[in-house]
Order: C-alpha cells, then sequence, then structure tokens
C-alpha cells in the first residue's frame, strides 16, 4: 500500500477500495467512480488517514490526470447542465480502468 506522504495530487491509483479499484488523489480524498442508485463520483478516504472510515489502500500509480479536468464530483454550479456529475473525470476513470484491465 502506498503511503499518504508517497501520494501525487492529481495522481489517479489502481487502489483497493470499498466502492471502487480506479481513483485520482486530490490531496485529501480518492475520487472514483461508485455504482448506487446509479453511476456518481464519490469520495473515500485513505485507509490510514481515519481508523474508522479509511476505505481506499493505493496499490500502484498510473497515471497524472491531465489538467484540463477538474477533481470535483460535480460540475460548478451555473455550467449546464446545472449540478450534474463530472462527466469528464469520470470518462477519464472509466477509459483508465478499462486499459489497466486489457493490458493485464
Amino acid at each position: 500500500m502506498i503511503a499518504i506522504s508517497d501520494l501525487k495530487v492529481r495522481g489517479v491509483y489502481q487502489c483497493n477500495g470499498r466502492n471502487f479499484s480506479f481513483a485520482v488523489w486530490d490531496g485529501k480524498v480518492f475520487i472514483g467512480c461508485r455504482h448506487k442508485f446509479g453511476w456518481r463520483l464519490s469520495g473515500e478516504l485513505h485507509h490510514d488517514s481515519d481508523s474508522s472510515f479509511g476505505t481506499v489502500q493505493p496499490l500502484k500509480f498510473i497515471t497524472n490526470l491531465p489538467d484540463h479536468i477538474e477533481m470535483e464530483t460535480e460540475t460548478k454550479a451555473g455550467t449546464p447542465p446545472k449540478n450534474s456529475m463530472n462527466y469528464a473525470l469520470f470518462g477519464f476513470l472509466t477509459d483508465v480502468e478499462d486499459y489497466v484491465k486489457q493490458r493485464g
């Protein structure tokens, strides 16, 4: 498992998490794609950051999130469509997961 101090902000990691296997580190939480009443982006804590609620164990650095993609779970208010999922981040994480799974 990769320690919090060794994580890169905007780094995308393969991980062992409660709700996802790939996520981006924003400096406080991992943001990943999860399915609960439909697909959405969700944040979860690093395993070592909270003994009760830390659910993500980062295993491997994959790549950096491109600069043009926001690290937010939703688009900013006033951005059409208002308060909807950040589809750019969702799509990027989905593509990374598909790529890694295909490469074995």
